[in-house]
């Protein structure tokens, strides 16, 4: 048998960006989708719903991700997948925002859904 060497050269930097800011987006994609289950009870107190109420925020995120990594397929390829993950993260965190911001139960899951979209798309 012929083993064959293969040069090892080390990856340029450019490369190790990349791969820390997608592990930084996949952290904050998984952190956005799980923070509101530690604080069930706190919001439900905000927002005078029932803590199950409230879980419909977490549970409703997943099914529109879900739903959202279904049709991302369809999205054009023509679109630079550094653009795309430019403007998805930027929508999560305008969601995030939104959520931190809200008043009422309707507006705080408005702003989980759009956020959901974007991590259905991040996720295909």
């Amino acid at each position: 048998m012929k083993e064959i060497a293969l040069p090892l050269h080390p990856a340029p930097a450019r490369v190790w960006i990349a791969v820390v800011a997608l592990g930084i987006c996949a952290f904050s994609i998984v952190t956005s989708e799980l923070a509101p289950v530690g604080m069930l009870s706190a919001l439900a107190a905000d927002f005078h719903q029932t803590e199950s109420g409230v879980g419909l925020a977490v549970t409703a995120y997943g099914w529109v991700g879900a739903l959202a990594a279904l049709l991302s397929g369809a999205m054009p390829a023509r679109i630079s997948r550094k653009a795309l993950l430019v403007g998805l993260m930027l929508i999560l965190a305008l969601s995030c925002l939104a959520a931190t911001r809200s008043y009422s139960m309707f507006a705080l899951m408005s702003a989980r859904m759009i956020g959901a979209l974007a991590h259905g798309a991040f996720w295909p």
